[in-house]
């Protein structure tokens, strides 16, 4: 024995010899202490194998190790040795020691309130108590904070810690409000949880403290011989279990990680449990065996290794040395002529996921030039979720068999969603619940009957109450709202007769669970409805159909997925019956509380017992007999992690608890100390080979330095370079380094070749090897992924013109459409194929946007009009009062036809029907002051042009190739004026967003429709078909219909206010330069007006600032439209479909077009890029007009 540890040992041991001389007691208590690799769990399973096998019916043999690593302990026992079968010898852990006692005492006669239990519990507790608690009942609205607020209650009941401790404390704690809040809030729920378990469930969470009192009288250790191995420290529940089964059992031994010769910082999670283990015997008078101390150096795991036996004895030393060997290690299977590499390996990559690609080329290249298996390695993180999906990933797409070491959440499963929107669509009836219920595949409806149904309830916006009622769905799409009826056509008649059928079977389910929950009145009978349910859409028979799909696909994991669901699901609805079965909660309740419950519901897969990496936290995997250990994530401040405080204590609460004599867990300060042992632990589990590797950058981009393990063991191995791993290596060789396989090389190939098109010329090999795998050099076929990349060397996004007989048959001699249509072919080529002549749409949806907001304000200042000029009464006498009472008959007169009863159907769809009356009202106050202060009329609303317009025909062009473009459109207003014995005429298009007339949109063709409109409505006037006769233009205008806000800084008078919203909603546009004529539109526009953007100066002038032009600037303009429309029309006949959206300063035609996912349009692909236009100034813009309309 080492001095130190002689001293160490008197230190510590005194007590207990002396006790054990006055006991007279035999030896009972021997700990096993080592540093790792030393054989403290080879000793602890061959002593086992061999007492089991020396005799075969004695007493029990226990091995007492974590719960996550029982599996892996037995398959290691039963695997090592001979030893084959044996029941005497056991792997069990403190779960399962305590169901074993409890059984066998007797306790097991309550049922057992699992943890779903008490979270459901909980939460009907809170909602029960909230008046009282004056912290825990608001957050506990947050999601998650049960789950806290239960941990937090375990950890109390794990340092028996009570609610009259607490009370006691919150007394104590008066000078820490929040403290004091925190502890009266515990201590009511702890003893309301206390009283309403008491007598009917045993609590997991006392379990442990039960059977330390009944396990020497139970039998279940007597005469046994325990060995635990495998543990940092223990809680006080189970420091009073492992008391207990000293006193019953005829040997313990403890195994540690412990150098007790050495006082490192690493060690001292474990020197702490040692001392305490040592002071529990001394108290209860147990004489303890010397410690076998199990000192080699090298350790055994490392003798082949020095490099590693190195690192494992001077990495946290406080002064450690430089590796002084010669060379590196060579591995036995490497042979005399093998390159030598050392056994350290520490990696620097751009980011995670190039690390874990680097990681997942390192394992195939180990398992390929040293003959290792998969199971000889493993991959260690010390948080698993950010590198999970990573992992899974990249090493599915390497085809590394793996198996994830974690608990994985059920929370997306199909069951579990089914539940979940099940309840909240028997509630709500919400669509978006309803469609995420169907699509779990349980209900008798197909997955495109599902799109089916949801395609039409989102098309006519059917949500709430319309999903639960009988009545047969009889809305078809309608495309104005003229008030007319029309009865559905013979194929609408038929689509609806398919989508009633499609909801009656799929929705039935919904409607008798709603049923039954609506007449349930205890806790049983709701969770009986959800059984129901469960049994309606046959669950079980499809998740069975489920699992055998899996298994006879060879994916176990699946099958148990399948199976711990349903399991999860049944224990929620169990628990919820025992625990609140009695109770009369809400539907609301029910449902908050069921969620509460399946938010938990965790999966631990079995490891299978196959040739496969293992991946795992350093905390929750044990690793034994690995050969190499790639530790991914040692970045700074990740390796160890930032400590995070507790939502419930804070680290200054729980310092304060600790000098109340509250004992809780460590601080996350403290648990920085424990973060160092972890480390430690990770680094030493291979035997042969450690990669240590950190991203550069997070997954951000955000840069990332290595942590100081790493900087350390960088001093500790001068001759160990540090290897970069970057997104794309700088050299050919570093390039195919990194082919993995068959697909890989191929993919490989065709990204260098393509950065050879980029200018970064490619060398012979390149195209060699191209050139061998298009002769099917791989063996075959290229392969399917790489055949993609292959096939993207070529690829320019570039769409041919259309074939001559292509275009003649889509649009034929005559050209027809709006001009929209033209403005969408000025924007992109592509935009204007695909919608107009492909005629791709968006799934339709019922939403109250700007353009269905819009038609309906259309609709309604249509119907207004008409229904003023039919009473005879002058717009501008008309009182505001009697302007929004005709304004609110028009609107309550459209509204069924805008949505039927689906408008009016839930309190959100009311909401909108309000929101477009008050759209309406201001539009009809402000036009009605328009009227007062002006001159002008409207004769015409919604002037319809074009074929099948009612008399009035389309705007015809000629065009030079010798075809026809017919032009058609709808004009939402005409208004005229006499002035000076002239015919003024004033355009207006209503706008539910701000807008203006750029003149420079104009010249580039992307705002066609106010200059042809008045080319239209000039061309009609003249022949005496509209506005009374011939007619001069006085204004091009848009009229936002909106509501508006205002931004103030302070308040504002109410009168000042409604000048600011007039302002903000001034009609825009270009006017004619004629003082005299703007009066007549606004009398105000001396100075600035309220209603107008233009001004007349004091001086009588029109302000320059103003956008105006005179006559022959309008004559120009619409001249410049219809040989601009004539010129678009000619490409589009021509054939052009180029992806080629134009930039005009920041805006593109790609900003709101639905297209992109079509187009693929990419600006950094070869052939690709936008249509830059100069952004003219309006004199630049004016003067191409001017020259191209004269």
């Amino acid at each position: 024995m080492p001095a130190g540890e002689r001293r160490w040992r008197r230190r510590m041991t005194k007590p207990q010899e002396e006790s054990g001389r006055q006991g007279g007691a035999r030896v009972k208590l021997r700990f096993w202490l080592g540093r790792a690799g030393t054989g403290k769990t080879h000793a602890a399973l061959q002593a086992i194998r061999e007492e089991a096998k020396r005799s075969p019916d004695g007493p029990p043999v226990v091995l007492l190790t974590p719960e996550q690593a029982t599996f892996q302990m037995e398959r290691a026992l039963l695997t090592g040795g001979h030893l084959r079968a044996s029941h005497r010898a056991q792997v069990l852990s403190f779960e399962r020691l305590a169901q074993r006692v409890m059984q066998a005492a007797g306790g097991g006669a309550r049922p057992r309130l699992g943890e779903l239990g008490k979270r459901m519990v909980l939460r009907a507790l809170i909602q029960k108590h909230g008046g009282e608690l004056k912290l825990f009942g608001r957050a506990a609205r947050r999601q998650g904070f049960v789950d806290k607020l239960a941990a937090t209650l375990t950890e109390l009941k794990q340092y028996r810690v009570g609610p009259d401790d607490l009370d006691a404390r919150a007394r104590r704690a008066a000078d820490d409000p929040v403290l004091a809040v925190k502890l009266h809030d515990l201590a009511l729920v702890y003893r309301s949880f206390t009283e309403y378990t008491a007598d009917r469930f045993t609590d997991p969470d006392d379990v442990l403290s039960v059977v330390a009192g009944v396990l020497p009288g139970s039998g279940v250790l007597t005469g046994a011989r325990v060995w635990v191995d495998g543990f940092t420290g223990f809680t006080p529940q189970e420091l009073a279990v492992l008391r207990a089964v000293w006193q019953t059992a005829e040997r313990m031994d403890i195994a540690l990680c412990l150098d007790p010769d050495q006082d490192d910082d690493v060690f001292a999670p474990t020197r702490e449990t040692y001392e305490r283990l040592l002071n529990m015997a001394a108290e209860d008078r147990i004489e303890v065996e010397e410690p076998v101390v199990l000192a080699a150096d090298p350790p055994a795991r490392f003798r082949a290794v020095p490099e590693l036996a190195h690192l494992e004895r001077e990495l946290f030393k406080r002064a450690a040395k430089p590796y002084a060997g010669a060379l590196p290690s060579r591995a036995p299977e490497q042979g005399a002529g093998a390159a030598v590499e050392p056994p350290l390996k520490i990696v620097a990559a751009a980011n995670p996921r190039i690390e874990v690609e680097a990681a997942a080329r390192e394992i195939l290249r180990l398992c390929r030039e040293r003959g290792w298996r998969f199971r000889d390695m493993a991959v260690i993180v010390r948080h698993l979720e950010p590198y999970k999906d990573l992992i899974e990933a990249v090493f599915s797409h390497y085809g590394i068999p793996y198996f994830i070491d974690s608990r994985r959440s059920l929370s997306h499963h199909p069951l579990i969603e089914l539940v979940r929107s099940a309840l909240e669509a028997a509630a709500g009836q919400r669509t978006e619940a309803v469609m995420r219920c169907l699509k779990t595949d349980f209900f008798p409806v197909t997955r495109d009957e599902v799109d089916r149904l949801e395609n039409y309830a989102l098309e006519h916006g059917i949500d709430g109450r319309g999903w639960m009622q009988t009545r047969p769905w009889r809305y078809v799409r309608r495309y104005t709202l003229e008030p007319e009826e029309a009865r559905p056509t013979a194929e609408q008649e038929r689509y609806l007769e398919e989508i009633n059928d499609i909801r009656d079977r799929a929705v039935a389910p919904l409607r008798r669970l709603r049923r039954r929950l609506s007449e349930a009145r205890y806790g049983t009978e709701l969770a009986a409805a959800v059984w129901r349910f469960l049994e309606d859409v046959g669950a079980a028979a499809t998740l069975e159909r489920w699992m055998a799909e899996a298994d006879a696909a060879g994916r176990p994991d699946e099958v148990q997925e399948h199976r711990r669901a349903w399991q999860g699901v049944v224990q929620v609805l169990d628990e919820f019956a025992a625990a609140l079965g009695a109770t009369q909660p809400s539907v609301s309740e029910f449902r908050q509380i069921v969620e509460a419950g399946l938010e938990t519901l965790r999966v631990g897969m079995v490891p299978p017992g196959l040739d496969q990496v293992m991946v795992g936290s350093v905390e929750r995997s044990r690793q034994p007999d690995i050969r190499a250990a790639l530790v991914l994530g040692a970045g700074d401040g990740r390796f160890p992690p930032a400590p995070a405080e507790d939502v419930i204590f804070t680290d200054a609460e729980r310092q304060q608890l600790a000098a109340m004599d509250v004992e809780l867990s460590p601080t996350s300060r403290e648990q920085l100390v424990r973060e160092q042992y972890l480390i430690y632990i990770s680094l030493t589990r291979a035997s042969e080979y450690l990669w240590l590797s950190y991203p550069a950058a997070d997954g951000a981009g955000k840069e990332q330095a290595p942590a100081a393990v790493v900087r350390r063991l960088v001093k500790m191995f001068p001759h160990v370079p540090v290897v970069s791993e970057p997104v794309e290596p700088a050299s050919d060789e570093a390039l195919l380094a990194r082919v993995a396989d068959r697909a890989d090389l191929a993919a490989t190939v065709a990204r260098r070749l393509r950065r050879h098109r980029s200018g970064e010329a490619a060398g012979p090999l390149w195209w060699h090897l191209y050139d061998w795998i298009a002769r099917g050099g791989l063996g075959g076929a290229v392969p399917p992924a790489a055949e993609k990349v292959f096939a993207a060397l070529n690829h320019h996004n570039a769409v041919p013109p259309l074939a001559e007989d292509v275009t003649a048959a889509l649009y034929g001699p005559v050209l027809q459409g709006s001009v929209s249509r033209l403005e969408s072919y000025a924007q992109c080529a592509f935009k204007h194929f695909a919608r107009y002549s492909l005629r791709l749409q968006e799934r339709p949806r019922w939403v109250l946007d700007a353009a269905q907001s819009g038609t309906f304000v259309h609709a309604a200042l249509k119907l207004f009009v008409e229904r003023l000029s039919g009473s005879g009464a002058d717009w501008g006498a008309l009182s505001d009062d009697e302007a929004l009472a005709l304004a609110d008959a028009c609107v309550d007169s459209l509204i069924p036809h805008l949505g039927g009863e689906i408008l009016l159907s839930s309190a959100r769809h009311g909401f909108l029907a309000g929101v477009l009356r008050r759209a309406v009202r201001r539009a009809v106050l402000l036009l009605t002051e328009h009227a007062r202060r002006g001159r002008f009329r409207p004769v015409h609303v919604e002037l319809t042009f074009g074929r099948g317009a009612r008399g009035v025909e389309p705007l015809v062009l000629l065009l030079e190739d010798g075809g026809r473009l017919e032009l058609s459109g709808q004009i939402d207003r005409v208004d005229t004026a006499e002035d000076g014995g002239r015919r003024w005429v004033r355009i207006i298009d209503y706008k539910s967003s701000k807008r203006d007339l750029s003149i420079t949109e104009v010249a580039h063709g992307l705002s066609l429709q106010l200059p042809l409109y008045l080319a239209a409505v000039l061309e009609l006037a003249e022949s005496g078909r509209i506005a009374g006769g011939p007619a001069e233009p006085a204004a091009l205008v848009y009229f936002p219909v909106r509501e508006t806000l205002v931004r103030i800084d302070a308040p504002v008078p109410e009168e000042k206010l409604e000048a600011m919203l007039k302002r903000a909603l001034r009609m825009r546009g270009l006017f004619i330069d004629d003082p005299d004529v703007l009066r007549a539109m606004a009398d105000d526009v001396d100075g600035g007006s309220q209603l107008l953007n233009v001004s007349v100066t004091k001086r009588g002038h029109v302000d320059k600032r103003s956008n105006t032009t005179d006559a022959e600037g309008f004559a120009a303009l619409t001249g410049f439209a219809r040989r601009k429309a004539a010129e678009l029309a000619r490409s589009i006949r021509a054939g052009d479909v180029r992806v080629a959206p134009f930039a005009l300063g920041d805006d593109t035609a790609c900003r709101f077009c639905p297209y992109k996912p079509v187009c693929q349009f990419d600006p950094l692909l070869e052939g690709n890029g936008y249509r830059m236009l100069e952004d003219w100034s309006r004199d630049e813009a004016w003067q191409r007009i001017r020259e191209a309309g004269s």
